[in-house]
């Protein structure tokens, strides 16, 4: 004796046809959200650690008062700002575009080079656009002699998923006026 089978198995069980359709549309949105939040927590550690790159650099460029071979033992002078500004900018470009611009992040060969901003842009400051520059001479190891300088870095990060916004609020950097969703600072200390 053989045992019929009917054709359609959602004959026999009639409760479980739109089950999987409806656990789909539950799922979707939930493991959606857990991707996007992935992938915004990614983007901001690596936003986050190249604008830290950049304050570092800045700061190790500030500490230096021979910035260019040619000047190292004609001068003991302070590390000019633009060139200050410029190392924190080349430092993060690929990564994050910062302000002020500059032409260039490639050094010309000649002695007397000095970096030049991109139009519309401020080099001299000392708290031009994203970057600010602080220097100081008093601290536990800071002096007349021996400065320290700080470089704050901020950047505005912007999240891809709308509901992770509540998640990075905007703060203070240094002395800027502006505030950022991400802050980096770092303090070299200067020797002459």
């Amino acid at each position: 004796m053989r045992l019929r089978i009917p054709r359609k198995i959602s004959t026999l069980f009639p409760s479980e046809r739109g089950q999987g359709v409806v656990e789909f549309a539950i799922l979707v949105p939930t493991l959606l959200l857990f991707f996007l939040g992935t992938v915004d927590f990614a983007r901001f550690l690596y936003y986050q650690t190249s604008i830290q790159a950049a304050a570092r650099a800045a700061a190790e460029t500030a500490s230096n008062p021979c910035p260019t071979w040619s000047t190292c033992y004609q001068n003991q002078s302070a590390t000019p700002t633009n060139l200050i500004l410029w190392s924190a900018y080349c430092e993060a470009s690929p990564a994050v575009s910062l302000q002020p611009q500059f032409t260039s992040c490639t050094p010309s060969s000649t002695s007397n080079w000095s970096p030049t901003c991109s139009t519309g842009f401020t080099c001299t400051s000392t708290c031009s656009g994203n970057i600010c520059i602080n220097q100081s001479t008093s601290g536990s190891s800071c002096s007349s002699t021996q400065p320290c300088v700080t470089v704050n870095v901020g950047y505005n990060f912007h999240p891809i998923s709308p509901w992770m916004y509540p998640f990075f609020n905007n703060q203070s950097c240094g002395s800027s006026s502006q505030s950022f969703t991400l802050c980096a600072s770092a303090t070299g200390r200067v020797y002459y």
